[in-house]
């Protein structure tokens, strides 16, 4: 805003003031300067000063310099200041002049649009937050997007976050803000720990910060300590330090104004702290974009940068680090930044031109040795400077004159560099805080909450004398306890170490282990520091905040000066042959030196799982709020620690519990994203996550991420439908090929779990790699590519973005010998080499295990820091392009079609990923709950598609097979469909039904609902089902068909002969009665009767004999069986024809021959019902019948579960009356329709009867059609008449009464439903047997039954497996049933024999080879198969008696199993689980 002012000269007098200048002016003061007249020069005079409003409020003071502050005025107001000088009583003519007060920091707020923010501050978690405008806004529309803009800008390190301009598209002007005013707001409007995080974002990208806060309302400053406690700088004086900013001494050097200079002293400053030919624009200045916009609330800000040495003489201007403070506006107005900055000063460089200023401020300084005055020139002749001359003040003068830029900046350097060199100590910032509380300064951590959470935080602090041993003597729970039981949860996984012992005996054993490392770990006195651990983290908003920030930062700071120690004494080591041993110990120390807040919440994770082995106890209450707490701090963006990577582990219950804390927190199904990053450590992983969410992953030197860490974040209600998701959940692991595992044997496993479980777990993976390295981009893409191949193995195919980092320029890839075509050949190799060692088919491309694109899912990203560390920033180029990837990776979120994971199914897949990494089983198929469930769920839509099929086919045969029964019903001839006709007709329907259901698979594949995608693998086994299910059923049809078909025939040759016997003996009769008319005399009727049996039996004689051909059905069966049994071992052969069975097995066998006698009775029962002559070929359907039920369990229990069912409360009969009544009412219906609306079609009653029965399906009885016939020809066409008798019969009360009795509805009999069931075609009990039964296949170990959906799938497999003394196995001489189970078999070391091995020994592991078809998972789990070890212990006695044998050892573990046990094992293994 341009400042008004004007000069009235009087004419005579007293002399005036003159040259009245406004210096300065804020929204509540004014600093006006004059001068006096020549000839009053050396004349004391007083000066009258009167400073008015336009509402008439006046402020009047006198003076006798030369300057006037006046306070209290009011924000956007209109002052005029008069002047006027005073002698002996004679007032001189006024001078005035006119300003206006800018803006008060509300307004400056308002404008912003940061006035809501002023009392509800913005955090971090607001800023962390997914939205639209975060991904693709890049430009503001109003002032009031710039802050949330720059802030956005800065969580990315982008170092052109100072931009602060706006163009208005509607009016085309451009809106400007000072960068320093829009820093001062967004300041204001930021709690302490989003100030926090700005300051170490700004930093980062050599960036100045806020030293002292102003407040242009209140004119109160804030020195911002807490701010700066999180900027740790990394420097080499002396050797390699890093230090926190607040806390390392270090000398400041501070650049005021007075008045006006022609010398840009935030140039300068810029030019200073930038290394030797490199310059950063640190401090905003005058010549950048809007710094030549007035300032309105930024006047009295002091911001600080430093300058660290690198170790390189010839590129570093100091050899210590220094800091810098720049004060902004004139020193004149604010004296209490000028005091505090000569008291913690090295230097205070004044910068300001020769006039005649009122440098009183100067002189009343306490500090007047540490001011140097920087002026453009000297102004005497002798080269002094005249203001500190006449002023006789000990001031140093720096004169520019003729030097350059360049020489001026280092004349200003060598000076500095001189009075650092003399300072004898220096302060740090923290140290400050007196100095600043003296001064009548704000203090940042002045608040009740920073002071209890440090305090809390030094509570812990004051025990760490010793890391190393600290964590020994305190963290007990983790450490070497910790990885004893990982060891152990290992072992039980791959039973490598089980030797010959029984398996199960050594689950057991190790089940006991791990129970007594948690009961001791229970047993371990809880520390007072882990008390005041979980004190501080049960604390509520800012006061937990501070505990935590407090407590990271400084054990962040004790392991770095305890690493530095170690490393700088492993150097010195290093420079000794003879000291190789112990340099190897140094080095072994400095890993187990670090301790962070991870080590921490381990340790309570530690102790709440160990209590949750006595739920009860005293330790269980007192940490059972511990999740809870947790799933908090995650909400509010901290990370939690997945898989400790010290023990590589993941504590499963502590875990779990988070997330149900977490659903219950979120109040709703809440559906994550998941994006990891794998890379080689020392890459930049944590720091590509930190640049592009703006999160704080560790990143100092020493403190890499082990294991893996998740952090949420939230994504914006508006951007929720888009992205489909509510959070998006990022996961940081630890390097892969880290140098401290390289010299393990086993450290490529290592890195395969890793992988395998990040990629799992992941919906997007980025797999960082350095452009730098080939070898190393072949070596992290190798370890991708196996967790890829097994995840495909599982149906999951995750989205892969391939980053190169530390891309030297655009040309750099194309030159590189891996360019992108290379680069596939590369991969395509690599996969395929995966392949044959995961022993799959190796014609693999890398495109088939992963979602990527070459073109779009490829990045390469600049170098990180652009100029020379520790001085060096974080390039533009850097920022832009991972903001380029984060589009990228939200649009690759936004396209995945397959179901996203809730918080309950994220962890159910943890844990069984987890599962299959400790088992080394990593195609883990159906032990996958995830999994599971969407096969089960497919099985259920594969049920409805087959139903439907089924049930379309069953009313179309119906229909067709009533066409063929109805087939010339009341004609003298008809002519019977052949079978053929209808057999087209029924193959073109099966097509159609075929192509529904393929469609309707199709579909639920194609809509990605209820994880489908990871059942993708049995797609084809459902498509051969259905290619099943049409083949079964065109045989029923046909075979349907074939019987009516039969059947018609059968009644139309019975009918020719009716008809032609009927004409022959009419003919007879007719004859007779002619030759008896035609005789004169009359004939007795003795004689006529006689003469009628004579006729009667002679012409019976001349018809011919129809009698059935004789069929010796015992002979056929004989037959039958005998070539039948030709396929079978002689062995049986011989023990059938010489009908001898082993004793021991006569009750099993008269248990099996029970079962297909029944088997057979039901078959020829309904052939029985068909009413169809007798073929061969039924005894041949016999025969397989028994065949097959020679091969499975007895059906029985299925009829006897529903006739229980349906007979209770007489179920059956109530069904069969609404089925009669629905009936009943349906030919109603049919009869009315036709009497309303007869047809002319229908022009007797056979007629109409044919069409009730096309209308209604039904077939009508012989008998009917032959009273039909009968009907004396008037009535046979009085339709109308008919089918209104029809209807009042049926709708006769004793009518239905008459049908119930008639069907046997009336009573109901013992045996009624069971017969009734059994009439039924299809029968019920049938349909749902072969819906529970399957295949029928059982495990060749446990004889478990296969649980495969359909009957075509090419792999069987069981849930739950049995321990095989069930079924009789045993040990060799001793007899004793055998506990093991054929799931913990296959992993272990044991061995197995059976007539596929040629009864030779062959180890568990290889069963495959002999049982290709069968898929075994490994699980040593108490509650896999729980309910059979239930069963065992609790009927052991009563298996070994059943098999002659003596009772099985049961281990101890299983005896401790009980009903609630075993009953939920059922559940979880059969998945019947709710959410959380």
């Amino acid at each position: 805003m341009a400042l008004k002012y004007e000069v009235t000269v009087p004419p005579s007098g007293i002399s005036p003031a003159e040259n009245l200048n406004l210096i300065s002016v804020t929204p509540v003061s004014a600093y006006i300067t004059w001068n006096k007249s020549p000839e009053m020069k050396h004349i004391s005079v007083k000066f009258r000063i009167s400073c008015e409003s336009k509402d008439g409020k006046a402020h009047c003071l006198s003076t006798e310099s030369c300057s006037a502050l006046l306070k209290g005025l009011k924000p956007q107001t209109e002052y005029t200041v008069t002047v006027y000088s005073k002698q002996s009583g004679v007032k001189s003519i006024k001078s005035d002049i006119k300003f206006k007060t800018i803006a008060n920091q509300e307004r400056c707020l308002q404008d912003l649009g940061l006035f809501k923010h002023l009392n509800k501050k913005m955090s971090s978690t607001s800023m962390l937050k997914i939205s639209r405008n975060t991904i693709y806004k890049q430009t503001c529309e109003s002032l009031k997007d710039l802050p949330l803009y720059r802030i956005r800008k800065l969580m990315w390190c982008n170092v052109s976050s100072s931009c602060a301009s706006v163009l208005d598209k509607k009016t085309g002007l451009t809106e400007k803000v000072n960068p320093l005013d829009l820093t001062t707001a967004i300041f204001h409007c930021s709690d302490p720990f989003l100030q926090q995080t700005l300051c170490s974002k700004m930093s980062q990208c050599q960036l100045a910060v806020p030293l002292l806060l102003p407040n242009c309302d209140t004119q109160q400053s804030t020195l911002m300590v807490w701010a700066m406690r999180d900027i740790v700088k990394t420097f080499k004086s002396y050797g390699t330090m890093e230090h926190s900013v607040a806390t390392k001494p270090m000398p400041l050097v501070s650049f005021v104004k007075l008045g006006k200079s022609s010398l840009s002293k935030s140039s300068y400053l810029n030019r200073i702290v930038s290394p030797t030919g490199q310059s950063n624009d640190t401090f905003v200045h005058y010549n950048m974009e809007c710094g030549d916009v007035p300032r309105k609330i930024s006047d009295g800000l002091v911001e600080i940068s430093w300058s660290l040495p690198s170790g390189r003489t010839h590129i570093d201007v100091f050899q210590q680090p220094v800091a810098f403070a720049n004060l902004r506006g004139d020193i004149r107005m604010f004296e209490t930044q000028l005091s505090f900055l000569c008291q913690t000063s090295a230097a205070v460089f004044v910068f300001t031109n020769d006039s005649e200023k009122d440098v009183s401020i100067l002189t009343n300084n306490e500090k007047t040795s540490k001011l140097h005055m920087v002026v453009p020139e000297c102004n005497n002749k002798d080269g002094s400077y005249s203001l500190v001359r006449r002023k006789n003040m000990s001031v140093d003068v720096i004169i520019k004159a003729e030097q350059n830029e360049s020489e001026f900046t280092t004349t200003l350097c060598d000076k500095i560099a001189y009075i650092i060199r003399k300072q004898e100590s220096s302060k740090s910032l923290e140290s400050m805080t007196e100095i600043a509380r003296k001064n009548g300064l704000l203090v940042d951590e002045n608040c009740s909450e920073c002071d209890k959470g440090r305090m809390l935080s030094n509570n812990i602090l004051t025990g760490i004398k010793d890391i190393t041993k600290f964590k020994s003597e305190v963290l007990l729970c983790q450490g070497q306890a910790w990885k004893e039981i990982s060891s152990l949860e290992r072992e039980k996984c791959q039973l490598k170490r089980s030797g010959r012992e029984d398996i199960e005996h050594y689950k057991s054993h190790l089940n006991n282990e791990v129970t007594n490392r948690r009961a001791k770990q229970c047993g371990t006195e809880l520390s007072r520091y882990i008390t005041y651990f979980t004190e501080g983290i049960s604390k509520k908003g800012a006061e937990r905040n501070y505990f935590l920030k407090s407590l990271r930062m400084s054990l962040d700071r004790l392991t770095q000066e305890k690493m530095s120690e170690l490393t700088e004494k492993f150097k010195t080591l290093q420079e000794h042959p003879e000291k190789k041993e112990e340099a190897r110990r140094i080095k072994l120390q400095i890993p187990q030196c670090s301790l962070g807040l991870e080590h921490f919440f381990r340790e309570v994770g530690q102790l709440y799982e160990s209590a949750c082995l006595s739920p009860d106890s005293q330790r269980a209450k007192q940490l059972q709020c511990l999740p809870e707490m947790c799933a908090q701090l995650l909400l509010e963006g901290y990370p939690l620690e997945l898989l400790d990577g010290d023990a590589s582990n993941i504590p499963l219950k502590w875990i779990e519990d988070i997330f149900n804390s977490l659903s219950n927190l979120v109040k709703h199904t809440c559906v994550i994203s998941v994006v990891s990053v794998l890379g080689v450590q020392n890459t930049g992983k944590s720091t590509l996550l930190n640049t592009m969410f703006g999160v704080q992953f560790a990143v100092s030197s020493g403190k890499c991420t082990r294991g893996a860490f998740i952090q949420l974040l939230k994504v914006s209600d508006s951007f929720r439908r888009e992205l489909k998701c509510d959070y998006i959940m990022i996961i940081d692991t630890e390097g892969l090929k880290s140098p401290e595992l390289k010299d393990q044997v086993d450290s490529y496993v290592h890195d395969n779990e890793l992988a395998t479980l990040v990629i799992g777990l992941s919906d997007v993976t980025i797999i960082n790699m350095s452009m730098a390295d080939v070898t190393q981009m072949k070596d992290i893409l190798q370890i991708a590519v196996h967790a890829f191949l097994r995840m495909k193995e599982v149906g999951k195919k995750p989205r892969c973005l391939l980053v190169h980092q530390s891309v030297g320029d655009v040309s750099a890839f194309d030159n590189n010998c891996l360019d992108k075509q290379t680069l596939i050949e590369e991969l395509n190799g690599m996969t395929n080499a995966a392949a044959r060692m995961e022993k799959k088919k190796d014609d693999v491309f890398f495109t088939d295990v992963m979602d990527y694109d070459p073109v779009k899912d490829t990045f390469y990203i600049p170098a990180l820091w652009q100029g020379t560390p520790p001085m060096a920033f974080v390039s533009a180029g850097y920022s832009d392009a991972v903001y380029e990837l984060k589009k990228a990776l939200i649009s690759a979120l936004k396209d995945i079609r397959r179901e996203k994971h809730d918080l309950f199914k994220f962890w159910q897949m943890t844990k069984d990923l987890w599962q299959a990494v400790r088992y080394e089983n990593f195609i883990f198929n159906f032990k996958n709950s995830l999994v599971a469930e969407a096969y089960a769920k497919l099985c259920r839509e594969w049920d409805k598609w087959e139903w439907a099929f089924q049930k379309e086919m069953y009313d179309w045969s119906l229909e067709a097979e009533v066409q063929i029964s109805n087939c010339g019903m009341t004609d003298t001839e008809f002519k019977v469909p052949l079978l053929s006709e209808f057999m087209l007709e029924a193959s073109e329907k099966l097509d159609v039904e075929e192509r529904k259901i393929l469609s309707s698979l199709q579909l639920y594949f194609d809509t990605q609902t209820s994880h489908s995608y990871l059942i993708e693998r049995y797609k084809e086994d459902f498509k051969n089902n259905i290619t099943s299910l049409k083949r079964t059923t065109k045989a029923s049809i046909q075979s349907g068909l074939q019987v009516a078909i039969d059947i018609q025939n059968g009644k139309k040759r019975l009918r020719m002969i009716h008809i032609t016997q009927s004409q022959a003996i009419t003919d007879k009769t007719l004859d007779l009665l002619k030759s008896v008319k035609d005789r004169k005399s009359g004939v007795r009727d003795e004689v006529l009767r006689k003469e009628f049996d004579h006729m009667w039996t002679k012409t019976k004689s001349e018809f011919p004999c129809y009698e059935l051909p004789k069929k010796d059905v015992v002979i056929d069966a004989f037959q039958i069986l005998q070539m039948d049994l030709k396929t079978y071992p002689g062995y049986i052969q011989k023990v059938l024809i010489e009908e001898k069975l082993p004793e021991s097995q006569e009750d099993h066998f008269q248990n099996v021959s029970e079962t297909v006698i029944k088997a057979g009775e039901n078959l020829i029962f309904t052939k029985a019902g068909q009413k169809a002559d007798y073929k061969s070929e039924h005894l041949q359907e016999l025969l397989h019948t028994i065949n097959e039920e020679l091969q499975k369990h007895d059906i029985g229990w299925i009829l006897e579960k529903v006739v229980r069912r349906m007979s209770k409360n007489n179920k059956l009969l109530q069904m069969e009356k609404a089925l009669i009544d629905g009936v009943l009412r349906n030919v109603t219906d049919v009869v009315k329709s036709f009497i309303n609306r007869p047809s002319r079609k229908v022009r007797n009653v056979s007629e109409f009867i044919k069409h009730i029965c096309r209308e209604l399906k039904l077939i009508l009885p012989d008998d009917a059609v032959q009273d039909l016939m009968i009907m004396k020809s008037e009535f046979y066409k009085r339709t109308g008449e008919f089918a209104s008798h029809l209807k009042d019969h049926i709708e006769s009360p004793y009518f239905k009464e008459y049908v119930l009795n008639e069907l046997s509805l009336g009573t109901l009999q013992a045996d009624y439903v069971e017969t009734r069931l059994r009439s039924l075609n299809p029968k019920p009990q049938d349909i749902l047997f072969k819906s529970l039964f399957g295949c029928g296949k059982q495990c060749p170990f446990c004889q478990a039954p296969c649980e495969a959906g359909g009957s075509e799938h090419k792999e069987h497999f069981s849930t739950i497996h049995r321990p095989e003394g069930i079924i009789g196995c045993h040990t060799g001489n001793t007899k004793v049933l055998k506990t093991a189970i054929c799931s913990s078999n296959v992993m272990g070391n044991g061995t197995f024999s059976s007539k596929e091995t040629g009864r030779k020994s062959k180890p568990y592991k290889e069963y495959r080879r002999f049982y290709p078809e069968w898929y075994i998972p490994a699980d040593s789990t108490i509650e896999a198969s729980a309910y059979w070890k239930f069963f065992m212990v609790k009927f052991n006695d009563q298996i070994a008696k059943h098999h002659g044998l003596n009772p099985a050892i049961i281990p101890d573990d299983w005896k401790a199993l009980t009903k609630d046990d075993a009953l939920k094992g059922l559940q979880k293994a059969f998945r019947k689980v709710t959410q959380f």
